[in-house]
């Protein structure tokens, strides 16, 4: 807790007026932790007499800022080299096509979230990495990574999308 306490508050010190840059300051704290723990927003929240609820809605209408909780449905893409030259690129663009992460806003928003990382271990050594629930896969084609997702998530295919609603 005092770890979280000490890298919120450096965080904050990089800010004039951190209430008024709060967008800036969650994303830096995300950088920091790899995504939104509770711990570290009640601390921005103490720290900027910001409440919690009103935190909770300017992460939620901002797209890319993520909360502890929603981790586990998270889909990360290795972009290192050697995934993007072995598969990686099409993975990624397939599985945005699928899961509508480009075409529709509201999409699967509410159950996956796409994130491009870097795996820890660059170079891959069996490219395309993919982490899904915080579970690696190595050397993963589409279709099998859509087996590890929800199956719910691939009957949103057939939704109809709002073309202003494009990301």
């Amino acid at each position: 807790m005092e770890a979280v306490r000490s890298r919120v508050c450096e965080i904050l010190k990089k800010f004039d007026t951190p209430q008024s840059e709060i967008v800036a300051v969650l994303r830096e704290v995300q950088k920091a932790f790899g995504c939104l723990p509770e711990e570290a927003l009640r601390e921005v929240a103490d720290k900027t007499g910001i409440a919690l609820v009103r935190l909770s809605d300017v992460i939620s209408s901002h797209r890319g800022l993520i909360l502890e909780r929603d981790t586990k449905r998270a889909i990360e893409v290795c972009t290192c080299p050697n995934c993007t030259v072995n598969g990686g690129a099409e993975l990624l663009s397939g599985l945005r096509e699928i899961l509508l992460v480009k075409s529709c806003s509201k999409g699967i928003g509410a159950r996956y979230y796409i994130s491009i990382v870097i795996a820890p271990e660059s170079p891959c050594p069996k490219p395309p990495t993919v982490t899904v629930n915080g579970q690696r896969y190595h050397n993963i084609t589409l279709s099998k990574l859509l087996e590890l997702v929800d199956p719910a998530v691939l009957t949103s295919r057939n939704r109809k999308c709002d073309a202003k609603s494009a990301i």
